[in-house]
Protein backbone atom coordinates (compact mmCIF):
# COMPACT_ATOMS: atom_id res chain seq x y z
CA UNK A 1 0.00 0.00 0.00
CA UNK A 2 0.82 3.80 0.13
CA UNK A 3 0.59 6.49 3.24
CA UNK A 4 1.72 9.78 2.39
CA UNK A 5 2.90 9.04 -1.19
CA UNK A 6 5.41 6.49 0.41
CA UNK A 7 5.09 2.76 -0.51
CA UNK A 8 4.09 0.87 2.66
CA UNK A 9 5.09 -2.89 3.13
CA UNK A 10 3.60 -5.45 4.99
CA UNK A 11 5.91 -5.72 7.72
CA UNK A 12 5.62 -1.66 8.04
CA UNK A 13 1.86 -2.18 8.52
CA UNK A 14 2.01 -5.17 10.88
CA UNK A 15 4.81 -3.20 13.30
CA UNK A 16 2.34 -0.15 13.20
CA UNK A 17 -0.72 -1.71 14.34
CA UNK A 18 1.33 -4.50 16.77
CA UNK A 19 2.95 -1.20 18.15
CA UNK A 20 -0.31 0.00 19.02
CA UNK A 21 -1.80 -3.40 20.45
CA UNK A 22 0.94 -3.82 22.58
CA UNK A 23 0.98 0.30 23.63
CA UNK A 24 5.26 0.49 22.97
CA UNK A 25 6.85 3.37 21.36
CA UNK A 26 9.63 2.76 19.00
CA UNK A 27 11.27 4.96 16.27
CA UNK A 28 13.30 2.57 14.25
CA UNK A 29 16.13 3.20 12.69
CA UNK A 30 14.79 2.45 8.63
CA UNK A 31 11.88 0.65 7.62
CA UNK A 32 13.13 -2.72 7.57
CA UNK A 33 13.58 -2.55 11.41
CA UNK A 34 10.60 -1.91 12.41
CA UNK A 35 9.17 -5.00 13.50
CA UNK A 36 12.58 -5.85 15.65
CA UNK A 37 12.63 -2.49 17.04
CA UNK A 38 8.54 -3.17 18.24
CA UNK A 39 9.63 -6.59 19.35
CA UNK A 40 12.38 -5.54 21.39
CA UNK A 41 10.68 -2.54 23.23
CA UNK A 42 7.68 -4.80 23.79
CA UNK A 43 10.16 -7.45 25.58
CA UNK A 44 12.40 -4.93 27.62
CA UNK A 45 9.63 -5.62 30.31
CA UNK A 46 10.39 -9.26 31.40
CA UNK A 47 6.61 -9.88 32.20
CA UNK A 48 5.76 -9.87 28.52
CA UNK A 49 6.55 -13.50 27.08
CA UNK A 50 8.16 -14.05 23.25
CA UNK A 51 5.06 -16.34 22.81
CA UNK A 52 2.30 -13.47 23.16
CA UNK A 53 4.31 -11.51 20.64
CA UNK A 54 4.26 -14.05 18.21
CA UNK A 55 0.39 -14.33 18.84
CA UNK A 56 -0.54 -10.95 18.31
CA UNK A 57 1.64 -10.48 15.00
CA UNK A 58 -0.41 -13.40 13.75
CA UNK A 59 -3.64 -12.61 14.95
CA UNK A 60 -3.25 -9.44 13.07
CA UNK A 61 -2.34 -11.10 9.61
CA UNK A 62 -4.79 -13.63 9.81
CA UNK A 63 -7.63 -11.23 10.69
CA UNK A 64 -8.21 -10.20 7.20
CA UNK A 65 -6.76 -10.64 3.38
CA UNK A 66 -3.57 -8.82 2.26
CA UNK A 67 -3.32 -8.13 -1.70
CA UNK A 68 -0.34 -9.52 -3.07
CA UNK A 69 2.05 -6.53 -3.86
CA UNK A 70 2.79 -5.97 -7.44
CA UNK A 71 6.40 -6.72 -7.18
CA UNK A 72 4.92 -10.01 -5.91
CA UNK A 73 2.91 -10.75 -9.14
CA UNK A 74 5.66 -9.17 -11.72
CA UNK A 75 8.35 -11.71 -10.29
CA UNK A 76 6.14 -14.40 -10.06
CA UNK A 77 5.39 -13.99 -13.63
CA UNK A 78 8.88 -14.88 -14.62
CA UNK A 79 8.67 -18.25 -14.93
CA UNK A 80 12.01 -18.84 -15.52
CA UNK A 81 12.20 -18.96 -11.56
CA UNK A 82 10.65 -22.23 -9.96
CA UNK A 83 12.59 -21.79 -6.52
CA UNK A 84 11.92 -19.04 -3.95
CA UNK A 85 13.79 -19.37 -0.68
CA UNK A 86 12.26 -16.24 1.83
CA UNK A 87 13.42 -14.67 4.53
CA UNK A 88 10.14 -13.16 5.47
CA UNK A 89 7.39 -15.42 7.30
CA UNK A 90 4.39 -14.26 5.65
CA UNK A 91 2.32 -16.23 2.80
CA UNK A 92 2.19 -13.39 0.16
CA UNK A 93 5.17 -14.46 -1.95
CA UNK A 94 2.98 -18.20 -2.17
CA UNK A 95 0.16 -16.17 -2.99
CA UNK A 96 1.50 -14.82 -5.52
CA UNK A 97 2.70 -17.10 -7.28
CA UNK A 98 -0.72 -19.59 -6.73
CA UNK A 99 -2.69 -16.63 -8.47
CA UNK A 100 -0.46 -15.90 -11.32
CA UNK A 101 0.67 -19.11 -12.41
CA UNK A 102 -2.37 -21.47 -11.08
CA UNK A 103 -5.26 -19.21 -11.18
CA UNK A 104 -6.30 -20.27 -7.46
CA UNK A 105 -8.84 -17.83 -5.47
CA UNK A 106 -9.00 -17.65 -1.93
CA UNK A 107 -10.07 -20.37 -0.62
CA UNK A 108 -9.38 -23.06 -4.15
CA UNK A 109 -7.96 -26.18 -2.59
CA UNK A 110 -6.36 -27.50 -6.05
CA UNK A 111 -2.55 -27.93 -6.26
CA UNK A 112 -0.74 -24.90 -6.39
CA UNK A 113 2.85 -23.45 -5.04
CA UNK A 114 4.62 -25.84 -3.03
CA UNK A 115 6.08 -24.74 0.61
CA UNK A 116 8.26 -25.16 2.69
CA UNK A 117 9.29 -23.91 6.00
CA UNK A 118 12.44 -23.72 8.65
CA UNK A 119 11.40 -24.43 12.11
CA UNK A 120 13.02 -25.62 15.77
CA UNK A 121 9.48 -26.65 16.63
CA UNK A 122 9.32 -29.37 13.87
CA UNK A 123 11.62 -32.23 11.55
CA UNK A 124 13.64 -30.36 9.46
CA UNK A 125 11.40 -29.80 5.89
CA UNK A 126 13.44 -30.04 2.46
CA UNK A 127 13.93 -29.85 -1.25
CA UNK A 128 13.72 -33.59 -3.12
CA UNK A 129 17.40 -34.81 -3.14
CA UNK A 130 16.63 -34.76 -7.14
CA UNK A 131 16.05 -31.60 -8.17
CA UNK A 132 13.64 -32.95 -11.03
CA UNK A 133 11.30 -34.66 -8.02
CA UNK A 134 10.62 -30.44 -8.14
CA UNK A 135 7.52 -30.60 -10.41
CA UNK A 136 5.76 -26.90 -8.82
CA UNK A 137 7.58 -23.74 -8.35
CA UNK A 138 8.59 -23.58 -4.25
CA UNK A 139 8.98 -21.20 -1.82
CA UNK A 140 11.14 -21.92 1.23
CA UNK A 141 10.42 -19.87 3.99
CA UNK A 142 14.02 -19.82 5.81
CA UNK A 143 13.49 -18.21 8.70
CA UNK A 144 9.88 -19.58 9.68
CA UNK A 145 6.40 -19.17 8.87
CA UNK A 146 3.55 -17.68 10.53
CA UNK A 147 0.85 -20.33 11.11
CA UNK A 148 -0.04 -22.03 14.60
CA UNK A 149 3.36 -23.66 15.25
CA UNK A 150 4.30 -19.85 15.74
CA UNK A 151 8.00 -20.83 14.90
CA UNK A 152 9.20 -17.50 13.10
CA UNK A 153 11.88 -14.67 13.58
CA UNK A 154 9.87 -11.78 15.15
CA UNK A 155 12.72 -10.62 16.99
CA UNK A 156 16.16 -10.48 16.33
CA UNK A 157 17.35 -13.33 18.92
CA UNK A 158 15.34 -15.94 16.96
CA UNK A 159 16.87 -14.36 13.73
CA UNK A 160 20.51 -15.46 15.40
CA UNK A 161 19.28 -18.24 16.33
CA UNK A 162 17.74 -19.38 13.05
CA UNK A 163 21.00 -18.56 11.80
CA UNK A 164 23.44 -20.46 14.18
CA UNK A 165 21.31 -23.69 13.53
CA UNK A 166 22.21 -23.25 10.22
CA UNK A 167 25.44 -23.81 10.19
CA UNK A 168 24.70 -27.46 11.74
CA UNK A 169 24.47 -30.28 8.93
CA UNK A 170 21.86 -31.76 11.51
CA UNK A 171 19.49 -28.80 12.01
CA UNK A 172 19.57 -27.24 8.58
CA UNK A 173 17.68 -28.08 4.71
CA UNK A 174 20.84 -29.89 3.14
CA UNK A 175 19.46 -30.04 -0.30
CA UNK A 176 18.03 -26.40 -0.09
CA UNK A 177 21.98 -25.61 1.04
CA UNK A 178 23.14 -27.37 -1.35
CA UNK A 179 21.39 -26.43 -4.55
CA UNK A 180 22.18 -22.33 -3.38
CA UNK A 181 25.52 -23.52 -2.75
CA UNK A 182 25.79 -24.57 -6.87
CA UNK A 183 23.51 -21.87 -8.47
CA UNK A 184 23.67 -17.96 -8.84
CA UNK A 185 21.42 -15.95 -6.25
CA UNK A 186 19.55 -13.22 -7.13
CA UNK A 187 18.89 -11.02 -4.00
CA UNK A 188 16.43 -9.25 -3.50
CA UNK A 189 15.37 -6.66 -0.98
CA UNK A 190 16.15 -8.82 1.94
CA UNK A 191 17.22 -5.61 4.02
CA UNK A 192 19.81 -7.31 5.92
CA UNK A 193 22.31 -5.28 7.98
CA UNK A 194 25.74 -5.57 6.63
CA UNK A 195 26.71 -8.06 9.15
CA UNK A 196 23.69 -10.63 8.62
CA UNK A 197 24.38 -10.32 4.65
CA UNK A 198 27.90 -11.46 5.32
CA UNK A 199 26.60 -13.93 7.56
CA UNK A 200 24.14 -15.02 5.28
CA UNK A 201 25.98 -15.51 2.32
CA UNK A 202 28.87 -17.81 4.16
CA UNK A 203 25.90 -19.96 5.06
CA UNK A 204 24.52 -20.53 1.67
CA UNK A 205 27.66 -20.67 -0.27
CA UNK A 206 29.96 -22.10 2.23
CA UNK A 207 33.39 -22.27 1.88
CA UNK A 208 32.70 -21.32 -1.80
CA UNK A 209 32.14 -17.69 -0.84
CA UNK A 210 35.77 -17.17 0.28
CA UNK A 211 37.05 -19.19 -2.99
CA UNK A 212 34.72 -18.89 -5.60
CA UNK A 213 32.79 -15.40 -4.52
CA UNK A 214 29.22 -15.34 -4.14
CA UNK A 215 28.60 -14.96 -7.97
CA UNK A 216 25.04 -13.28 -8.41
CA UNK A 217 23.28 -10.64 -8.31
CA UNK A 218 21.99 -8.23 -5.34
CA UNK A 219 18.81 -5.52 -5.76
CA UNK A 220 18.32 -3.84 -2.42
CA UNK A 221 18.14 -0.32 -1.15
CA UNK A 222 19.88 -1.33 2.08
CA UNK A 223 22.55 -2.91 0.99
CA UNK A 224 23.33 -0.62 -2.36
CA UNK A 225 23.53 2.00 0.71
CA UNK A 226 26.17 0.26 2.69
CA UNK A 227 30.01 1.26 1.13
CA UNK A 228 31.93 -1.92 3.02
CA UNK A 229 29.69 -4.21 2.10
CA UNK A 230 29.48 -3.57 -0.99
CA UNK A 231 32.99 -3.58 -1.42
CA UNK A 232 32.83 -7.14 0.15
CA UNK A 233 30.23 -8.14 -2.57
CA UNK A 234 32.31 -6.63 -5.26
CA UNK A 235 35.60 -8.88 -4.19
CA UNK A 236 33.05 -11.78 -3.98
CA UNK A 237 32.81 -11.38 -7.64
CA UNK A 238 28.50 -10.25 -6.87
CA UNK A 239 26.92 -7.32 -8.94
CA UNK A 240 25.47 -4.65 -7.41
CA UNK A 241 22.06 -3.24 -8.97
CA UNK A 242 22.66 0.32 -8.21
CA UNK A 243 19.89 1.85 -10.42
CA UNK A 244 17.28 1.32 -8.10
CA UNK A 245 15.68 -0.80 -5.28
CA UNK A 246 14.49 -4.34 -5.96
CA UNK A 247 11.05 -3.31 -6.77
CA UNK A 248 12.66 -1.34 -10.02
CA UNK A 249 14.67 -4.50 -10.64
CA UNK A 250 12.02 -6.80 -10.53
CA UNK A 251 9.86 -4.12 -12.90
CA UNK A 252 12.92 -3.88 -15.03
CA UNK A 253 13.17 -8.06 -15.75
CA UNK A 254 9.65 -8.44 -15.27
Amino acid sequence: GEAAGRPVTLAMQLATELATRLKVTVTPRSPHDALFAVSSAYLQDPRNSPEDLLYEARDIFTARDWPSPEPLRQLAAIRHFDLYVSTTFDSLLQQALDTVRFGKTPGDRKPGTAVLAYSEKRQVEDLPSDPRDMTRPTVFQLFGRMDAVGDYALTEEKLLEFGHRFQSRDFRPQNLFDAMRTKSLLVLGCGFPGWLARFFLRAVKGDGLLTQGARGVVADATSSGDRDLVMFLQRRKATIYSDGDAVSFVAELF
